[in-house]
Parts: structure tokens; sequence; C-alpha cells
């Protein structure tokens, strides 16, 4: 019965850095988890952040994993593929929808050729902006009750940073 109930539960993934976790990223997840029962991160590794944006990340990539699962929206965070472009998380996860941030337009394109070399075919959902002050409240009261349980120095804080060398 068990496994019947999984193969039953809708699975949904996302990919992002999440360095600043802010209320655009808690949009994005909360309507990601609106197209399944499962939402899985893919999180871009430390070493794929220092190539593509040019710099270190503020956190770490097990500070961003830990955040991302203290909001309460995600059910699993993996770390991405540590070649970019090998999409071989897709072959673990297995999602039946993936949700593109509105500004992942060029990692859009990477998945559809991958699924077209791959024969693989998983549709693709673009997901909009945080606009209306409704959506943006709400993007607020998840984040507010993410500090609450969880205080700013200990989400924003670097691993053994003090708050005082703010």
């Amino acid at each position: 019965i068990e496994a019947l109930a999984d193969r039953s539960m809708k699975t949904v993934l996302v990919f992002g850095t999440f360095d600043l976790l802010h209320a655009g990223h808690l949009y994005l997840l909360r309507q990601a988890r609106r197209h399944g029962d499962r939402l899985v991160v893919s999180l871009a590794r430390d070493q794929f952040v220092r190539g593509w944006k040019g710099k270190e990340p503020l956190h770490p990539e097990e500070h961003r994993t830990r955040r991302l699962m203290e909001t309460g929206l995600v059910d699993e965070v993996h770390l991405s593929d540590p070649e970019p472009r090998s999409f071989r998380l897709l072959a673990e996860v297995q999602p039946d929808l993936i949700c593109l941030g509105h500004d992942q337009e060029e990692l859009g394109l990477a998945l559809r050729d991958w699924m077209k070399a791959a024969g693989a075919r998983i549709p693709l959902k673009r997901l909009g902006r945080l606009h209306s002050v409704a959506e943006a409240r709400t993007a607020i009261d998840i984040a507010r009750r993410t500090f609450d349980r969880f205080p700013f120095e200990r989400i924003y804080a670097r691993p053994g940073q003090s708050v005082e060398a703010w």
C-alpha cells in the first residue's frame, strides 16, 4: 500500500541557489508546492555558485539546505549535480513537474536540450514573479513564521559568526 501511495504522489522539482532567502524565493516555493504533494529543491553547489556568479556564496550549501528545510515548504533538498547540465538528479528524484522561476530562462533551455538528448519528457512550468501586495504579504507571513521559529541571526549568520561581527 505504501508503494502505491508513493506512486500517486506528484513530485515537483525546483532549482536555485537560495543564498539570501527572501520573499521572492518563498513565493516561488509556495507556488511550486501548489503543483504537487512533494517539493524537492535542487540546490546549487558552492562550486557552481563560484563559477556561475563569479563570487563566493554568502552562505555555504549546508547552511542554505538547512534554511530551506526550516521554511516548512520543502520536503527534500538535494545538492545539484557536480557537473553543470548533467541533470543526473532527475533520475533520482523522478519529478512529475519542474517549476522554473521567472528568471531561469537559460536553465529551461538547458533542461529542454537535456530532455531531447535523453529522450525524457518532464513538463516545465514557468512561475511568475511576486507582483501583488497580497502575494507579498503571504510571502512575508511565511518569512515571519520561519523567523519566529528560528532567530534572524541563526538563519542569516555564517556558521561560527556572531551577530556582533555584522
